[in-house]
């Protein structure tokens, strides 16, 4: 997650004489759209807060601040104090929505709409003292006109702010130059020289609002975008020449039963093998990982150097489970030369850590100066990699680095800003290009078809081998993200075997829970034992606040567990501090190799108290005074379950509805399941939450597009 001060872009010096020129004779005339502003400001933030409903500090402080800045800009008498006002509003949107997740917003949905209001004032209860009148936006003509003016206003970058933004951006040429010193096989490669350098994403005019068509950002995410979208597109113009004869060879050796359906594994692979860029999506068990480790030995057979290949996920969970699904992949491959398999890597790491990434937000060891020395890049969970950090990922790879990024674009998307991988992985598929078509039929023998517009670089898995096609959690999963709310909510009242629902988790449900799933965790004879038994259940919430929260559920939990005698009292310790209690991470911590996200258990050791943690070989031991910010984890956020999985899941949804329910949240905790899962939620709320869509405001599928029609 970025984090990052929304201040730094502010600007800091005073325009050039020759700006204050300009600016003066672009200024002539009023604009009329002032006339049809209604004037609205605040002295202070409590002014705001009696006016806006649910403004936040940060919103106000960072829209207080610009506008400050731009009336130091420009003469007053130019701008109108109503079109101050609408950039102030204008800005602290931005901010809020930024927070929710969206990159920028589009004018369109928010022309003509009052935000930020009460709902004693919408009852037209305007005396209450809580009443808030909140903001109306003006029609989107007028908001355009506007910021389109105060964009002519808006101060150059000051020496210093251009050499920071250099910094930032740095020298494209430069990382060329380094990159290819470390490229292997050169000649296997062809890409376009692409001039477009850090020039082409630097704000112009250092504008702090940029207004692109009908979308507005802040300029920090306008050049974030811009910035991904060129770094995509180089990549997808990369090419690596293959021998076919022997590709051909080698994808009859990876998937040697053919049958008269198309192998859709086969065509990721066969697809993915001549690309600068490859994306592979697919829903719980349709096989990604099994994918891409045949990928993987199908390039180190076609390479004539050796393949530097680096692993990462976003959270240390995700990493884990990558690297145990590359091992158990790999011990299928019988058919593949042992010498070839061996060269497959093991070891997955944070993207955190393969950036070098510290707890100091600008401090990253591999940039666009000092990039990766890496061949190939795989990054799993590409769903839940905000778009400042992919950013970041693309500015460390060496202009020959192949990119592959697994996931599955239904899940939610990232908790910060952004949703890259649904806006470069559309679905359902269209199709490839005719000529990709082609290559993928001479490749594997299957037709796909060949269509105009492309996405040549993505594939999708279609075919689930956990769920089969009658199997209740599959169906549910299904149902739900297609917003089907008919059949979500017919399967939930079927109570299927593997479907169980109710409308509240009540004390004898929750204490049902706790003997078939938890009690086994404290009788275990050791630790592995007790962690093999957690993996096996745990309890999702939508929420971490209230009486379905987190917060709140493992506080039941923990009560069962003292009411059926499971937590023993250790003397010397807390209450709170027992054998067998699981633990989550939740900050960073490098020095010890863990991250948020990471699953403990504490537990005997030699008669001490500690903290275990499950390793690729074997258990790490931790004292409790060395252990970073945690929390307990019989329940966890679905958020948090991202790149998890377990035998069977109880999803407990809030008995209100909250914005924060929607069907993506529902799919990915329903698909943390491999076996059984249990819903308890009311029929309204259920019903809100699958018709309820994520719909992040973004450009960068725009920008994509646009791309593909220049090709």
């Amino acid at each position: 997650m970025e984090n990052l001060d929304l201040f730094d872009d502010l600007p800091a010096s005073p325009r050039s004489p020759q700006k204050e020129l300009k600016a003066a004779q672009q200024n002539q005339q009023q604009s009329s759209a002032a006339s049809c502003l209604v004037a609205q400001s605040y002295r202070h933030f409590g002014q705001a807060q009696a006016m806006l409903e649910a403004i936040q500090p940060i919103d106000y402080y960072l829209a207080d601040k610009v506008v400050f800045c731009q009336r130091q800009q420009v003469p007053l008498n130019n701008i109108s104090p109503a079109e101050f006002d609408l950039l102030f509003h204008t800005v602290v949107l931005l901010s809020e929505q930024l927070r929710c997740g969206h990159t920028c917003i589009y004018l369109s949905d928010y022309a003509q709409t009052t935000c930020w209001q009460s709902a004693s004032w919408q009852k037209n209860n305007q005396d209450e003292l809580a009443a808030k009148p909140g903001y109306t936006f003006p029609t989107m003509a007028i908001w355009q006109q506007v910021l389109q003016r105060l964009q002519l206003d808006l101060p150059a970058l000051s020496t210093e702010q251009e050499s920071l933004e250099a910094d930032s951006h740095g020298s494209q040429e430069r990382a060329q130059e380094k990159s290819q010193e470390r490229s292997p096989d050169k000649s296997q490669i062809s890409s376009p020289v692409n001039s477009q350098s850090s020039e082409a994403v630097k704000p112009q005019n250092g504008q702090l609002i940029v207004l692109e068509q009908q979308r507005v950002y802040l300029r920090r995410y306008w050049q974030f975008e811009v910035e991904l979208a060129q770094a995509l597109q180089q990549k997808r113009q990369l090419s690596f020449a293959i021998d076919l004869a022997k590709a051909q060879a080698i994808l009859q050796a990876l998937f040697p039963q053919s049958t008269q359906v198309i192998d859709w594994q086969q065509v990721a692979v066969a697809n993915a093998l001549n690309k600068g860029v490859a994306v592979i999506c697919g829903g719980p068990g349709t096989g990604k990982t099994t994918t891409v480790v045949r990928l993987l030995a199908a390039l180190i057979s076609l390479q004539t150097a050796d393949l530097k290949i680096a692993m990462a996920a976003p959270t240390g969970k995700a990493a884990q489970r990558l690297s145990e699904s590359i091992i158990n992949a790999k011990g299928k491959l019988s058919q593949v030369d042992p010498a070839i398999v061996s060269q497959i890597p093991e070891q997955a790491q944070t993207l955190h850590r393969l950036l070098g990434i510290r707890q100091q937000p600008h401090l990253v060891k591999y940039d666009q100066q000092r990039q990766l020395d890496c061949d190939l890049v795989l990054l799993d969970e590409a769903s839940m990699v905000d778009l400042p950090l992919m950013v970041r990922l693309f500015r460390a790879l060496p202009t020959h680095c192949r990119v592959i990024m697994l996931g599955d674009a239904d899940q939610l998307p990232s908790v910060a800003a952004g949703s890259v991988l649904a806006d470069i992985a559309p679905l359902p598929h269209q199709g490839y290009s005719q000529a990709n078509a082609s290559y993928i039929a001479q490749l594997t023998g299957s037709s796909v078809s060949g269509v105009a517009n492309a996405c040549d670089y993505l594939s999708q898995l279609k075919f689930s081998h956990r769920f089969k096609g009658d199997e209740g959690v599959g169906l549910l999963a299904k149902a739900v993200i297609n917003g089907n709310v008919k059949d979500a909510c017919a399967l939930l009242a079927s109570q299927r075997q593997d479907i169980y629902s109710s409308q509240t988790l009540d004390d004898q449900q929750l204490a049902h829970l706790v003997r078939t799933y938890l009690k086994p965790v404290f009788n275990a004879d050791n630790v592995q034992t007790a962690f093999n038994a957690l993996s096996q259940f745990r309890l999702l919430a939508a929420v971490r606040q209230g009486e379905q929260g987190v917060e709140q559920l493992n506080h039941k939990v923990e009560s069962q567990l003292r009411r059926q005698g499971l937590i023993k009292r250790l003397a010397g310790y807390a209450d709170n501090l027992y054998a067998g209690k699981p633990v989550m991470i939740t900050e960073n911590s490098y020095g010890l190799n863990l991250f948020n996200g990471d699953i403990g258990l504490l537990w005997l050791n030699q008669g001490k108290l500690m903290v275990a943690f499950e390793q690729a070989d074997g258990i790490r031991w931790l004292s409790l005074a060395r252990l970073p910010a945690y929390e307990t984890v019989y329940a966890m956020t679905i958020h948090k379950t991202q790149g998890s999985e377990f035998t069977h899941v109880a999803l407990v949804l809030p008995d209100k509805d909250s914005k924060v329910l929607s069907r993506e949240l529902l799919y990915t905790g329903i698909t943390r399941a491999k076996q059984t899962v249990q819903i308890y939620a009311n029929d309204q709320v259920w019903h809100n939450s699958v018709t309820r869509k994520v719909e992040r405001s973004s450009g960068l599928r725009d920008r994509l597009c646009l791309t593909e029609n220049m090709e």
